[in-house]
């Protein structure tokens, strides 16, 4: 078996996940949320065996690069508003495996 590793290699994940308890406060959102689609950007690396490519996300946290959440309406609209505007907000949770501060929460105001 051989394994490639490359500072360019990376793994896309996208989930959904479920928040407990009165949800999270998404940027670009005046409702809290209790469920997410989460998006993680990590370094990867590839083992080939009899010819065949396997691709894998490095397991320790840190080499997590990036992790957003977003509501299913941003997920939407991200993938249907490609090359329009400035893009989609998304709430950053995760920074080369640090942690970001909580969103906080912001009502739109009515008036």
């Amino acid at each position: 078996m051989e394994k490639k590793q490359h500072p360019s290699y990376g793994m896309l994940q996208l989930s959904r996940s479920s928040i407990g308890g009165n949800g999270t406060a998404l940027f670009g959102s005046s409702i809290m949320h209790n469920d997410v689609i989460r998006l993680t950007i990590s370094n990867g690396f590839m083992e080939r065996e009899d010819s065949q490519d396997r691709y894998f996300v490095k397991t320790s946290r840190k080499n997590c690069i990036v992790e957003v959440d977003m509501s299913y309406t941003q997920f939407a609209e991200a993938i249907t508003s490609l090359n329009m505007g400035d893009g989609v907000p998304v709430t950053i949770t995760n920074i080369g495996g640090q942690p970001v501060p909580q969103c906080p929460y912001e009502a739109m105001s009515l008036y």
